[in-house]
Order: structure tokens, then C-alpha cells, then sequence
């Protein structure tokens, strides 16, 4: 069991190898823009802190979606071609930039799409089954498009606990608050 769990973290590290890196000194943010309509990138933060990601619209600097990468974590994310995509952290963050059809951030039948939103001074990590598992960065938006039926996590000592269910009473471009949601499925679960 263990051969294989070494085996498919070093498939994950190899595949995330190829591409692009990008070293971050930790005090600056680097800012990346690409020529394609949509671009799709596969990030892997093969350094041992947490790296802020945003995507950010340059002309008003609002953050359209970001989230934190952890150590060894990978995501994928969307850049839109008017967007620009804000990396901070310390290490080293290797990426893979593909096109992606624009028809992606149509919602098909059966999904929706909409935004976390931490409003906290604290990161939140939040597990996403099959999906992604990402770390929402204090102020921040994650956008994510994901099917009715999934489930989103929240950990609180050490604990996986349901955060919510995607479901059809999600309206389109709706924004969660995260942070005032765990507070709610805290006091309904009795965990405070």
C-alpha cells in the first residue's frame, strides 16, 4: 500500500514537473497574462508554504477569483484573456497553461456556477470531493462551476464535517460566505 501511495505522489509531482516554473521570493507578487480567449492552468506548489493565488481584473484590480495552494497541493484555474493571473508566496510554483473553450463558464445542465467568498482574517480549507481542494486566501473569491449533488467539506479539529450540498437552489453567480456558513453548520452540529 505504501509503494503505491509513494508511487502516485511521485506521478503527480513528475506530471506537475513539466511546463513552466516560477520562483516567488515571498514579499512580492508576480503577475502573469495570457493571449488566449480562456486559459486553463494546472498549478503545482512544489515548495513547502502556502502560495496566494488570484485571478484579478487589471483595469479595477478586483479579485475575480483566488484561493491559497498549499505545500505539495495542486489546482487547476481559469484566466480569462482580460484578466491577469497574481501569484505571492515563497518557493516554487510550476505551472501548465492550455486553452480552454470559452463554453466552460456556461454552466452545463445539472451544474451551477458560483462563488466562495472568505470574508475572515483566516484561510479556509475546504475539501471538494473529486473536484479540487482549495484554500480560500482571507478576503478572497473562488469561483467554481460544480454539479448538483456535490459536496463541499469543512475541517474543524481535525474532523471532516459537510459544509453544504450543491443543489438547485443555488441560483447562478450566487456568493456563499463561507466563513458565516461554518459558523452556522458549527452551531447546528453543536461543535462550538
Amino acid at each position: 500500500m505504501k509503494k503505491q501511495v509513494l508511487l502516485t505522489f511521485l506521478l503527480i509531482a513528475l506530471s506537475a514537473c513539466s511546463g513552466q516554473r516560477l520562483s516567488l521570493n515571498g514579499t512580492e507578487s508576480q503577475s502573469l497574462q495570457f493571449d488566449n480567449d480562456l486559459s486553463r492552468l494546472s498549478l503545482f506548489n512544489s515548495g513547502g508554504s502556502e502560495i496566494e493565488v488570484k485571478v484579478i481584473n487589471p483595469e479595477n484590480q478586483e479579485v475575480i477569483r483566488g484561493f491559497g495552494l498549499g505545500p505539495f497541493a495542486n489546482a487547476d484555474v481559469l484566466v480569462e484573456a482580460q484578466n491577469r493571473l497574481q501569484i505571492k508566496g515563497d518557493g516554487a510554483l510550476r505551472y501548465r497553461v492550455e486553452e480552454a473553450d470559452p463554453s466552460i463558464l456556461n454552466p452545463s445542465p445539472g451544474s451551477v456556477n458560483f462563488t466562495l467568498r472568505n470574508n475572515s482574517l483566516k484561510s479556509i480549507p475546504l475539501l471538494i470531493p473529486s473536484v479540487m481542494n482549495p484554500n480560500l486566501s482571507p478576503y478572497s473569491n473562488s469561483g467554481v462551476n460544480l454539479g448538483y449533488g456535490q459536496e463541499i467539506f469543512f475541517r474543524f479539529e481535525g474532523k471532516k464535517y459537510l459544509l453544504l450540498k450543491v443543489s438547485s437552489e443555488i441560483m447562478p453567480n450566487t456568493t456563499i460566505v463561507v466563513n458565516e456558513l461554518i459558523e452556522k453548520r458549527k452551531a447546528e452540529l453543536h461543535l462550538n
